[in-house]
């Protein structure tokens, strides 16, 4: 295999090209004698380290290109189906160097963003007007800790960076997402800048829920790897938890996570190969494939500080680093120890995550605070589609959701701006989601809205037209001006007279808040709109005049991050 199928042109340590459109990512070549000297020692480094990756990584993989080919188009129609197994198994036996760049591209969504905007990272970049800054702190989405460079060359490593601070501009919502920039890295060794951009946005947006993105889901995420680890590898998680509280000298708490960061670990420490074949697989399956590789390397991570006889007093993540240079298993060869563990499937893990969800909510699950540098204050769109909230809008709002909602992703499902003023597109656009937050701006400024607990597709459940429903999780609130959040009635006193009239709407209306009058009611053209005190919530009106105008109406949405 030559490793010039496999670069992009930030590749440079391992591979020279002739092509001129390279000579920004790499020194030419000087024609002196000792020049001559430093590039026969190149070529005999890039010798030995192709004979290292060959006897270790290469895989034998036992299809032809068609077939892969073949397999990936299924798997992009149809990602959920059992046919496309056939794709996880071809990937499981190695992915062909020529092809990892196509199967990278398609299974991240980057290949449709393509197919409807060939040009969508120069035109999103002239859109938006996004000025890319000389210097980008170089711990951006990660908290404090640097971007892994890999094999980039200098050069590449700024067009990292600078991919980095775009994604962070179009999605300022995300302050914590720590996998996003060793996977711009990874990506950018088998791609050019526009497509691994591209990818890495597909990903970031996906509804499959592929990286988590917030400090509460990345420690939801490690509980439920910890408790994985518990069930599968009891002593090694029993050696780990004993070096930790050794080392702090006291018994930790039931529920404390005891490796943060072990997901961070992997991508920092484990060489560049393996992380290249565990991506092959991420990108298929998502992320549960780390889940199943950390099981093994934190399994041998276990028996290393247990055999080596290590200081109590070491650094675990130092110890850590030391291991992941010496891991026994390594390439297609943990992919396969990863890929023989039975019972772990993607149920159980969903069945772990809402157990420690629950944990996060009832404030029994302790979330690692990590600190970084915010790259920008001021933000074009808040949350995904829409410009509606400044950043403190958004912050103060999201700080009255569950607790479940705060680590999922707010995307806006419906905005009068761009989807109509009609009520039934509404209903269609947001009847998949069981929880919505309405927003309504009135055309003095004023910010209203309330949060749904229900699809509204219930509407048309009842006998009657406007029949009532929803929870006693319902709230409804003011943003601007003078903030304010009005819950349930029934939450401080249930009694004979407590109002539970939550949500209704019809073609002809929509409302939220029953009994003497209704909290927000909107016509069927989404233009008039009216609020007054409702029993349900024990609101006061919540505009200046019960009768307005609106200039906006837009709902969203929650995905999920783990």
């Amino acid at each position: 295999m030559e490793l010039t199928e496999i670069s992009s042109t930030f590749f440079s340590q391992w591979v020279e090209s002739s092509s001129s459109d390279t000579k920004l990512h790499r020194e030419d070549s000087k024609t002196s004698k000792g020049s001559r000297k430093i590039s026969r020692s190149r070529k005999t480094s890039r010798q030995d380290s192709r004979t290292s990756v060959s006897k270790l990584y290469l895989p034998k993989a036992k299809y032809s290109e068609g077939e892969f080919k073949e397999a990936l188009q299924i798997w992009i129609q149809h990602p959920e189906h059992e046919e496309t197994m056939q794709l996880k198994k071809l990937v499981r036996q190695g992915v062909l160097p020529k092809l990892r760049s196509e199967l990278w591209k398609d299974s991240s969504g980057g290949a449709d963003i393509i197919f409807n905007s060939p040009h969508y990272y120069e035109e999103m970049i002239d859109d938006m007007g996004i000025q890319v800054p000389s210097s980008i702190p170089s711990t951006i989405f990660s908290g404090n800790r640097n971007v892994p460079s890999y094999l980039l060359s200098p050069d590449g490593e700024k067009t990292c960076l600078k991919l980095l601070y775009i994604l962070s501009h179009m999605h300022p919502d995300i302050q914590y997402a720590p996998l996003v920039p060793p996977l711009t890295s990874l990506f950018l060794h088998f791609m050019e800048e526009n497509l691994c951009y591209t990818c890495m946005s597909a990903i970031v947006n996906s509804h499959r829920s592929m990286l988590d993105q917030s400090q509460r889901a990345f420690a939801v995420m490690a509980k439920t790897f910890q408790d994985s680890l518990k069930s599968y590898f009891m002593p090694s998680y029993k050696q780990i938890k004993e070096f930790i509280e050794t080392a702090k000298g006291e018994q930790l708490p039931k529920n404390t996570i005891l490796i943060p960061d072990w997901l961070i670990w992997m991508f920092h420490y484990i060489d560049f190969w393996t992380l290249v074949y565990i991506v092959d697989s991420f990108v298929v399956q998502g992320p549960k494939v780390f889940v199943r590789v950390g099981l093994i390397v934190f399994n041998q991570f276990a028996k290393f500080i247990e055999q080596e006889e290590v200081s109590e007093n070491g650094n675990l993540e130092d110890l850590f680093k030391q291991f992941a240079s010496l891991m026994p298993l390594r390439g297609y060869k943990l992919l396969q120890a990863a890929f023989r563990i039975r019972g772990l499937s993607r149920k159980q893990l969903e069945r772990l995550k809402s157990k420690n969800i629950t944990l996060l909510e009832n404030g029994l699950l302790d979330v690692p605070q990590q600190t970084w540098t915010p790259v920008q204050t001021l933000t074009v769109f808040v949350v995904k589609g829409s410009n509606l909230l400044s950043l403190q809008e958004w912050e103060l709002l999201s700080s009255w959701l569950p607790e479940r909602l705060r680590i999922k992703r707010p995307v806006c499902l419906f905005t009068t701006d761009t989807d109509g003023c009609s009520i039934r597109t509404l209903y269609n656009k947001c009847e998949g989601d069981e929880e919505t937050v309405l927003l309504v701006k009135s055309s003095v400024g004023e910010i209203i809205g309330g949060f749904a607990t229900a699809s509204w597709s219930e509407r048309r459940a009842g006998h009657r037209t406007l029949t009532y429903f929803g929870t006693g999780e319902s709230f409804v609130f003011r943003l601007s001006p003078r903030p304010v959040r009005y819950l349930w009635k029934g939450l401080q006193k249930k009694g004979p007279g407590t109002k539970d009239l939550f949500m209704a709407g019809d073609d002809k209306c929509l409302m939220i808040g029953g009994g003497g009058d209704n909290a927000i009611w909107l016509d069927n053209e989404l233009c008039r709109g009216h609020s007054g005190p409702s029993e349900t919530f024990g609101n006061e009106q919540l505009t200046e005049t019960q009768d307005f105008l609106c200039t906006r109406v837009e709902v969203f949405g929650f995905f999920s991050e783990s």
